[in-house]
C-alpha cells in the first residue's frame, strides 16, 4: 500500500521533471520566455497555448478569427440603453 511519503515522492519527482521542462523551454525559445515572464509580472496565471521563435513551435496554433469590434461597440452601446432605461 502506497504511503505519504510514497506520494510525496512523485510530487517532488514530478516537480522536478516540469522545471526541467521549463529550463529546456527557456533554452530553447530564450525570447519567448521573456515575453512571457513579462506577461504574468501583469497577468499572474497566464498560461500558454502555443509560442513560435524562428523556426521553433510549441503547442496548437489557434485560428485567428479576430476581435469583431462591431459586435463588442454594439453591445456596450445596448448595455448603455438598457442601464439608462432601467435605472
Amino acid at each position: 500500500m502506497p504511503t505519504t511519503n510514497d506520494a510525496l515522492s512523485l510530487v517532488r519527482a514530478d516537480q522536478v521533471a516540469a522545471e526541467q521542462r521549463a529550463q529546456k523551454m527557456r533554452e530553447w525559445m530564450p525570447g519567448v520566455a521573456q515575453l512571457v515572464d513579462e506577461v504574468r509580472r501583469a497577468f499572474p496565471g497566464t498560461k500558454v497555448k502555443y509560442a513560435k521563435e524562428g523556426d521553433r513551435e510549441v503547442g496548437r496554433p489557434v485560428p485567428f478569427e479576430g476581435t469583431d469590434v462591431e459586435k463588442i461597440l454594439l453591445h456596450d452601446q445596448l448595455t448603455k440603453q438598457r442601464k439608462r432605461k432601467h435605472g
